[in-house]
């Protein structure tokens, strides 16, 4: 298994967990990454406006969500892959993806 199927795994085993653990905002998880510069992102976390999502940034809403994932999947990497230099989650808006996508996932995760 290569490395990103394996992180794959990891956020497969701890994702309605993390769902359940975060009650900020009103926000969508989709266990579907995106190649954002690069560099493979595993969850998409959508809130509802860019102006949720900047807040979010600002009062590290997002660095809350990223720790979480690394403190519920760390006991399950044997491999000790996953640390906390990495990103490994994607933060977007639903008014980006009306905006500039129709409102279509399929497009937006095919880009």
């Amino acid at each position: 298994m290569d490395e990103k199927e394996y992180i794959h795994q990891l956020v497969l085993k701890v994702f309605d967990e993390l769902k359940d653990s975060i009650e900020h905002y009103q926000l969508e998880f989709i266990a579907f990454g995106k190649l954002y510069k690069d560099v493979q992102m595993y969850i998409t976390v959508f809130f509802h406006t860019e102006e949720e999502r900047n807040d979010a940034f600002a009062d590290g809403v997002c660095n809350q969500i990223d720790r979480k994932f690394l403190e519920l999947a760390k006991p399950y990497d044997k491999e000790n892959i996953l640390n906390s230099n990495r990103k490994y989650i994607y933060y977007d808006s639903m008014e980006n993806l009306n905006k500039n996508y129709q409102g279509k996932m399929p497009v937006y995760f095919a880009e």
